[in-house]
């Protein structure tokens, strides 16, 4: 099983001009899906459902700690997105998030994605279990890349 928790940030920088597109802080009563507050189920609906999980996540520096609360996710289940506040469309997006990884696949799986549509993912972020802990990895789909690091 594995269990990831996480604090999403996502921004957009174009032309020198940034501009937040999606803040999530996942300030829901905890216990509930979140797709009771506005995410969209677009694999998997019902399955191991993505959960808000009380309290969220801290990590000195980073502008989200201590905001809000965070989610759970297991190995297999719903797949859930959540629209941006706009299109982008040219520049470039950043995003930032704290995530604690308990346990994970051998094999890897994602938990992020930057979604084109809802079957087309240009940047996924995995995790997988090694010995002595995890891995974490980078894929971008158009210039398949992949990075991986051991943490």
């Amino acid at each position: 099983m594995k269990k990831v928790y996480f604090l999403l940030l996502l921004v957009l920088g174009s032309m020198g001009v940034w501009g937040q597109v999606l803040t999530e802080n996942f300030s829901y009563t905890a216990g509930q899906p979140i797709t009771a507050n506005g995410w969209t189920a677009h694999n998997a609906a019902g399955t191991n459902a993505i959960t808000v999980t009380s309290p969220g996540l801290t990590y000195a520096g980073h502008p989200g700690s201590g905001v809000g609360n965070a989610v759970t996710m297991t190995t297999t289940g719903e797949d859930d997105n959540k629209a941006l506040s706009s299109a982008i469309t040219t520049g470039s997006a950043y995003t930032s998030f704290l995530v604690n990884v308990s346990a994970a696949q051998a094999t890897g799986d994602y938990f992020v994605g930057l979604l084109a549509t809802t079957s087309t993912f240009p940047i996924r972020i995995y995790a997988k279990s090694t010995t002595g802990g995890f891995s974490l990895g980078l894929v971008r789909m158009a210039l398949q890349e992949s990075v991986m690091k051991q943490l």
